[in-house]
């Protein structure tokens, strides 16, 4: 549920509130509601200092950061469908495949100099 407190506009955190008390009054357990309300007002005191920190950021760094939120997002949706190790399963076997596919992508230039240099050898050899 944290997590999801990251991606609520600041209008909705009023009604999380509203609703972890109505939760204390029916029952739910203390420790819940009381890591809920840490959650958001750690939330609204560090807002601030994260948006003036991704503003002096350069874009890269901003676009890793924002890849890794992506993937901490897909995991907690995996892991409330799949279970926990069907999702670090399934999320390892995605990483693998952007890092090869990254390499292989860095790669294409010099396989196609390669390229290049065997079809000029082959057409020395010829001669």
């Amino acid at each position: 549920m944290s997590r999801l407190l990251w991606f609520m506009p600041d209008e909705l955190l009023v009604v999380v509130v509203i609703l972890a008390a109505i939760g204390l009054i029916v029952g739910v357990r203390r420790d819940r509601v009381g890591g809920l309300l840490a959650s958001i007002v750690l939330l609204l005191l560090i807002g601030p200092f994260v948006e003036a920190l991704f503003v002096s950021l350069p874009l890269w760094v901003s676009l890793v950061v924002l890849l890794l939120m992506g993937l901490a997002l897909v995991r907690w949706f995996l892991e409330m469908t799949l279970g926990k190790e069907a999702a670090g399963h399934v999320l390892g076997t995605f990483v693998v495949k952007g890092i090869g596919g990254t390499l292989r992508l860095a790669l294409l230039p010099l396989r196609g100099a390669l390229w290049l240099l065997g079809t000029a050898v082959r057409g020395l050899l010829r001669i």
